[in-house]
């Protein structure tokens, strides 16, 4: 009961919730390849085709970063150090000399070459969770793909939301009357009313549990047999909060003309 200057309330809060099932998911796949100039190893177009080969419409496969690594710099890395502990070990400057040289010229060799290493990160937008299990399935098939999280989608419409607050609101009037009717007071009107929702956690991508049967980026291909298990769709809570303020009359005490 919360006594007020000019008018006497009664406030209840309640609320309403349910298990939201989600709606999709976005899928993130990391795949590396190898490059020998303006040429790949083909390893992206692959996986787009494969994951197409699910059902999967065209804009559903999106590209979200591309980086390229060049393997240039391992003859540097690798030069200085060599170069510098053979003439340590041999005290022939000429011979280190030669060394460093060796590295340099294969350093401008793999720089003209383009020799390298491209990397791909692809946002795969799934319709449901079958979708997730298929595209899942189809990239750790390939190899040299690195699923790196599952972001999973909440839709609740309008009509839902009405209905929770409906609910709610309905079950905040019956404690009211009780409450009520327990302190031998009557309900004369609504005073004001807040709702509050609660909606589905959509910010945060699910990283898969352990880690991925796939090498990272190597130069050794893994073939993956196992295929995924069937994922159930994820559900999240969601609902809402309600507070309700009743205005009263025939509070004890206060009708008599008595001080709060």
């Amino acid at each position: 009961m919360t006594p007020d200057t000019h008018v006497d309330t009664l406030t209840v809060t309640e609320e309403h919730h349910e298990q939201v099932r989600s709606a999709g998911a976005d899928v993130r796949l990391r795949v590396c390849e190898r490059s020998l100039g303006n040429a790949t190893s083909g390893r992206m177009a692959a996986l787009r085709a494969r994951l197409l080969a699910t059902g999967l419409d065209e804009g559903a496969v999106m590209l979200e970063e591309l980086s390229r690594d060049a393997w240039a710099w391992v003859a540097v890395a690798l030069g200085v150090p060599v170069s510098i502990a053979v003439a340590l070990l041999t005290r022939e400057l000429a011979l280190a000399a030669a060394v460093g040289g060796a590295f340099v010229a294969l350093y401008a060799v793999l720089a003209g070459l383009k020799v390298g290493t491209v990397s791909a990160t692809l946002t795969v937008r799934c319709p449901d969770a079958q979708r997730v299990s298929q595209a899942l399935d189809a990239a750790l098939a390939l190899g040299h793909v690195e699923p790196q999280g599952i972001l999973w989608r909440y839709e609740v419409d309008e009509a839902s939301r009405r209905d929770w607050t409906a609910r709610a609101v309905g079950r905040a009037h019956r404690r009211a009357a009780h409450l009520a009717s327990s302190l031998g007071v009557r309900l004369v009107a609504l005073h004001s009313l807040h709702e509050t929702p609660t909606s589905p956690q959509e910010a945060q991508a699910a990283p898969l549990a352990g880690p991925p049967p796939v090498a990272r980026c190597s130069k050794r291909r893994v073939t993956v047999t196992e295929s995924v298990e069937p994922l159930a769709s994820n559900t999240e809570r969601a609902g809402v909060t309600v507070t309700v303020v009743f205005r009263v009359e025939g509070v004890p005490g206060l009708e008599a003309g008595e001080a709060p």
